[in-house]
């Protein structure tokens, strides 16, 4: 175990040090992230403005939600959800209250607290990538979120509801995580659980991000560390394999009913045969869960504790809120006002529509986090749309991360990474859109919102896949890098009213 534990420092300290060209060291962060934080976040608040203050009132959600929020709060009312939902924190709404008691209601006043938190939240996106690349290459690969597109711009300008509070809050839990890891003391872990806690509350989306941070944390604990050592020896690896067999064929099981539930969730009535599936599926499941739990160490309190709060605090933070719209907020509306927007729930969308999916993906979510072009967005394509010149771009674009990752991953593999912190920043962008694919309710080609929290992610991948190419051609990288944020800017420049 002692080995072990030696073993992991020393790779902690290479990918700190190591030989990569992109990977700080403790050197080199001496004094440059004050300069550049404050520098990025000037740049996030000056590139949106002229954005926020031009454009009129022409999105739903402002003058449905956000507005009506920011107007019922400035007038001493207490909200513990954005009016008209029973989902998502007011939190933006909430400073737009305090600029309209002082200023009246304007652009301005509901929109200047959005832009201010997504600009820090690029500041924080900064702080995060410092730690598993060079300053150089945090500040480079922020300088697009900085610099925002118009799609970028529209959830980070414009009041949404939600987004840019869990774009920061995002940034947050990973901070957290990071000092966490270095210093597992009591108070960095209450500080992590109350950034978990919060983020579930102000937009469900962010435990992904909270998952993706308790899993490397788990990963680069004892208890991990005793799972790999006994998983190096034939009767540990035997074990473990049997265990991932069983709990496979429990999942495989489960997965047909699981889906049928999902996609009819309101009049799904079990059949006997998938009673009796569920119930072997649930027994296999048990069965390789028990095999899997005695390759573990016992875990210690030390241990457990951290866990049970970050638990605790994801159940709890909400709670309040949930039972304030349940016995106020609900019978309020019921009375004087129109239902509350029905929250969207997830549902697969089946397999043979999947390729309608994959249309989705590259003619709009991808074009639109890369390039822009808000306009035009649509809300479902028709399956006969031809593919454009954008499908083209995303196409070219995943098959180039394809190959130069599978290159990479072949040279130097992926614990390396792993083990840096990559997966805090990389796991939740990957998660989103592993959820949002098969899903029927939450896919269209606005959906690319739902990435914008963990876009920092996403371009961390796309660096890591083309770290070879980046740093034998820097100067085609920073003619590539200019080209996108003169893109980005006339991008915005052709939507400002």
């Amino acid at each position: 175990m002692a080995r072990l534990r030696r073993t992991d420092a020393a790779v902690h300290r290479l990918t700190r040090m190591g030989t990569s060209p992109h990977v700080s060291t403790p050197h080199a962060r001496a004094g440059w992230p004050g300069a550049a934080t404050v520098l990025l976040l000037l740049l996030a608040i000056l590139w949106r403005l002229p954005y926020a203050l031009t454009r009129t009132y022409t999105e739903a959600d402002e003058l449905w939600y956000s507005l009506p929020t920011a107007e019922r709060m400035a007038r001493g009312e207490w909200l513990f959800y954005i009016s008209g939902t029973d989902y998502g924190a007011p939190v933006q709404e909430f400073f737009s209250s305090l600029l309209i008691r002082l200023f009246g209601v304007n652009l301005a006043t509901l929109r200047l607290p959005v832009v201010i938190l997504s600009a820090f939240a690029v500041a924080v996106a900064y702080l995060n990538l410092r730690t598993v690349v060079r300053e150089r290459i945090a500040f480079v690969l922020c300088l697009p979120l900085a610099c925002g597109n118009s799609a970028i711009l529209h959830y980070t300008a414009f009041a949404h509801p939600c987004y840019a509070t869990t774009f920061l809050l995002a940034g947050v839990i990973q901070l957290l995580t990071f000092r966490v890891a270095r210093n597992r003391t009591t108070a960095n872990w209450l500080a992590l659980a109350l950034a978990m806690g919060t983020g579930f509350y102000v937009f469900k989306l962010s435990l992904l991000q909270s998952a993706g941070s308790l899993a490397w944390l788990w990963w680069r604990s004892e208890s991990a560390a005793g799972l790999r050592e006994r998983a190096t020896g034939a009767d540990g690896a035997r074990r473990l394999r049997f265990a991932a067999g069983v709990l496979a064929a429990g999942a495989a099981l489960l997965a047909p009913v699981a889906y049928h539930w999902l996609t009819r969730r309101q009049t799904f009535v079990a059949a006997p045969w998938e009673k009796i599936v569920v119930l072997t599926a649930f027994s296999l499941l048990l069965a390789g869960a028990a095999v899997f739990s005695r390759l573990l160490p016992r875990p210690t309190w030390r241990e457990v504790w951290p866990v049970l709060t970050c638990a605790l605090a994801l159940v709890l933070i909400p709670l309040p809120a949930a039972v304030w719209h349940a016995h106020i907020e609900a019978p309020r509306h019921a009375a004087h006002g129109p239902g509350p927007y029905a929250e969207a729930s997830y549902s697969l969308k089946h397999v043979q529509a999947w390729p309608h999916q994959v249309r989705l993906v590259i003619q709009g979510i991808i074009p639109a986090l890369v390039i822009g072009r808000v306009d035009t967005l649509k809300g479902e394509p028709t399956e006969t749309e031809p593919f454009d010149w954008r499908a083209g771009m995303s196409v070219a674009l995943l098959a180039a991360l394809a190959w130069f990752g599978g290159k990479r991953l072949r040279s130097s593999g992926w614990r390396v990474p792993l083990r840096a912190g990559d997966a805090v920043i990389v796991a939740p962008f990957l998660l989103t859109a592993a959820v949002m694919f098969p899903s029927w309710a939450l896919h269209s080609e606005w959906c690319f919102r739902y990435l914008l929290p963990f876009l920092p992610g996403g371009l961390l991948l796309a660096d890591r896949a083309l770290e070879n190419p980046i740093a034998r051609s820097p100067r085609i990288a920073l003619f590539v890098l200019a080209a996108l944020l003169a893109q980005n800017a006339y991008d915005c420049y052709r939507h400002l009213n």
